[in-house]
């Protein structure tokens, strides 16, 4: 199931800094007609879809085990098409483009690592990713993006657990897949693998519209899946195998 074009082993990272730019990302204003044609494509395909703000990033820069990047509020149009045409290829680092968001890595008391599985009315249904979510406009704070907030909101809004119960480990794993950089924080949660999912599936019962339609709790290597994407399926490994 691994991926020979993605990076093996998680950088361990220090610091993350990542600062958000007036104005517009430089790409999206190169393809600002392909883009607007390929979403009014996209929404008469999947109408649920919503055209918000989301964060994009230009490549980042690693010293000293300290990520930094620079991005722009741009329409989560512009995001989809990157990701439609190919993000996950070495040639798209060259676009001036970073798909760049963190994902919070949550284990229970006994070891299990909570995946989430995403519904159907979503841009990414039925694949099983870790509770997350883009950077938006409401992460930016004084010309930051504010990647801890980003993930304590993506996680209660998809399962209703707050990580500020949790014991989070210090620093980022950085998974670089293409163009696509996730940033996993490591979460230990106080709770057996059995009582979180409970826990979250009563939350989803009680959702109208739940992005998500199930918990997946993972209890070995062994458990990796080709919905998951590449991050979900290293990190997994690097969780029981190398951990």
């Amino acid at each position: 199931m691994r991926d020979a074009r993605a990076q093996s082993e998680p950088l361990q990272l220090t610091g993350v800094d990542l600062r958000v730019l007036a104005g517009v990302h430089p790409w999206y204003a190169d393809n600002r007609v392909a883009i607007e044609r390929f979403w009014a494509e996209e929404v008469c395909r999947r109408p649920f879809l919503y055209n918000g703000f989301v964060v994009l990033f230009e490549p980042p820069h690693m010293a000293a085990g300290r990520l930094t990047a620079k991005g722009y509020v741009t329409p989560y149009a512009g995001l989809l098409y990157f990701l439609a045409e190919g993000a996950r290829t070495e040639g798209a680092k060259a676009a001036g483009v970073c798909h760049l968001f963190g994902a919070p890595a949550l284990s229970s008391s006994d070891g299990a690592l909570l995946l989430v599985r995403m519904a159907a009315r979503t841009a990414n249904a039925g694949r099983i990713y870790a509770p997350s979510g883009s950077l938006d406009d409401s992460d930016v704070v004084a010309g930051r993006a504010d990647l801890n907030a980003n993930m304590q909101r993506e996680v209660f809004e998809e399962t209703g657990l707050d990580l500020k119960q949790a014991r989070a480990e210090p620093g980022f794993l950085l998974f670089r897949d293409g163009a696509i950089c996730t940033l996993v924080r490591r979460y230990h949660m106080p709770e057996s693998a059995a009582a979180l999912e409970r826990r979250v599936r009563a939350f989803i019962a009680q959702q109208d519209d739940a992005e998500i339609d199930d918990v997946v709790m993972i209890g070995a290597a062994e458990e990796i899946s080709a919905a998951m994407p590449s991050y979900i399926r290293r990190y997994i490994e690097f969780h029981f195998v190398r951990s």
